[in-house]
């Protein structure tokens, strides 16, 4: 077992407190009572609050001075035409007066599931409507009065035929839980068994802004903590698969690990085979990093990569985004890791990064392979730039799906100001040459709020293992938001047999 490498993590770690290493805890988690889609829509719907002002996504308006970057070359937006968009259609609508976003989802074999701010829906593959409850309805929960739920993600495991979905609560700012959620069959407008976890018994800080994977055994997911004052660093919560998917699921333990990092990226885990969990951070100065996390909860270095050269070291940031018909800049989100998958031995990711001259938002992606000494740095196969030079369209708010011949997507969204907010994608060959840059849904509508979102997803569909979902926020005649899959078709047409 490897140590963990404090001296590397907590000097690079942007929000690094004073603990000088990892501590776990291991608590039981709260049941709810089991129910079906339809008995939950049957809860009091709640009010959604527009979401609070995130700490760590005001960044400071500038920048300090920060080493030189990796000067080798990072490829770009290629001219080879990605493939199409096949299918696509609404996955939620925001309702008057709440925001942001967070679109997040999941595709099943039979069943799409969009989980956001305003709630959980379910559809089958062409996009008909078969349930949908809000955040309030789906973890009602006696326990929590009054409660605002929000930064839902959601997972379909292929391995199991499970889902699940995961978001936070609070009241007011304190009272903070993890709620995770499992599906009891493959079925998502089925029976759901739910939890709540209370994240800090003692009430003295907050966790905000959920990140999901699915590892072999593990279903992992981190937060920000807070107190009022602070950001104290990142939460890790490890639950044990076989004990997440029994079909009593009267309770089970939940592994908390508290780190001194913030905005921990869990890296999801496509092979059957593979027996490490992982999770990376970006540090603005420094580099990307990849750390394993072992059963103990200690923590290991496991990659390093380094950011581009042309990464802003110091000066003033963007007001935001830019829009079609509006002077009203939008809100970037943060630098940092977005999205990380491992597959077939190698690690995708993507981040996103402030550029210079002029100062822009890009998306920066990797596919490297980790290495098992600390030593020895990590393998990058292939890296790459999602990004305007000329300054006029800044791409943030990224996700990444990886399939069976090691082919991606990575999905953004884009701002500029001859367009309202739109969703757009790459696609990323085997061999690691880009696709040109595609659009997934125009936007239709300016944005009245800054504030945007906080992800979007993409996935892999499990279908067929090569064809990609991605489920993106964009700009509607409202003047708030809506979310939209688009299916990207790699897959050849099946043809059928005619017989005379």
């Amino acid at each position: 077992m490897r140590p963990f490498i404090a001296a590397v993590l907590l000097a690079a770690a942007s929000h690094a407190s004073a603990e000088p290493s990892p501590r776990v805890e291991d608590r039981e988690a709260v049941a709810l009572p089991r129910a079906t889609m339809a008995e939950l829509a049957r809860n009091p719907a709640g009010l959604r609050r527009p979401e609070r002002e995130k700490d760590h996504l005001r960044l400071p308006r500038t920048l300090g001075s920060a080493p030189a970057g990796e000067t080798t070359a990072f490829a770009t937006a290629g001219t080879a035409a990605p493939p199409p968009v096949v299918a696509g259609f609404a996955g939620a609508v925001e309702p008057p007066d709440s925001y942001p976003s967070d679109a997040n989802g999941a595709v099943g074999p039979r069943h799409v599931v969009t989980a956001v701010n305003s709630g959980v829906v379910v559809r089958d593959r062409g996009g008909a409507k078969l349930s949908a409850v809000t955040l309030s309805q789906f973890w009602f929960d006696t326990g929590l009065p009054n409660a605002d739920f929000y930064d839902p993600r959601a997972a379909y495991d292929a391995s199991a035929d499970r889902w699940v979905i995961a978001a936070l609560s609070d009241i007011n700012g304190k009272r903070s839980n993890l709620m995770i959620a499992v599906s009891t069959t493959s079925d998502p407008t089925g029976a759901w068994n739910r939890v709540r976890f209370t994240v800090d018994p003692n009430d003295s800080y907050a966790a905000d802004f959920t990140r999901m994977a699915l590892a072999r055994d593990t279903i992992v997911i981190s937060a920000n903590m807070y107190t009022p004052t602070a950001l104290l660093g990142s939460d890790l919560f490890l639950i044990p698969k076989n004990a997440a998917y029994l079909p009593t699921f009267d309770r089970f333990t939940v592994r908390q690990i508290h780190t001194p990092l913030s905005d921990i990226q869990p890296v999801a885990n496509h092979d059957a085979a593979a027996s490490a969990v992982y999770a990376a951070i970006l540090v603005p100065d420094t580099s990307v990093t990849i750390f394993s996390i072992f059963g103990d909860g200690s923590l290991g270095l496991a990659a390093e990569a380094s950011l581009p050269a042309q990464r802003l070291r110091s000066g003033p940031l963007p007001a935001g985004g830019a829009q079609l018909g509006s002077l009203l800049r939008l809100d970037l989100g943060f630098e940092g890791i977005y999205d990380a998958i491992e597959r077939d031995g190698f690690i995708w990711l993507v981040a996103t990064l402030y550029l210079a001259g002029p100062t822009r938002m890009s998306v920066l992606w990797y596919r490297l392979i980790p290495t098992v000494n600390p030593s020895i740095d990590a393998t990058v196969v292939a890296k790459g730039l999602i990004d305007d030079p000329a300054g006029r369209i800044f791409y943030t708010y990224p996700s990444v799906a990886v399939n069976h011949a090691n082919a991606a997507v990575v999905g953004y969204t884009t701002f500029a100001p001859d367009q309202f907010p739109s969703a757009g994608y790459m696609y990323i060959a085997p061999d690691g040459t880009p696709s040109a840059l595609a659009t997934l849904k125009q936007g239709e509508g300016r944005s009245r709020t800054a504030r945007w979102g906080d992800y979007s997803c993409t996935v892999v569909d499990p279908a067929n293992d090569t064809d990609f979902w991605s489920v993106q926020s964009y700009g509607v005649p409202s003047g708030l938001w809506a979310v939209w899959w688009g299916k990207i078709g790699l897959a050849p047409a099946r043809t059928r047999s005619v017989h005379h």
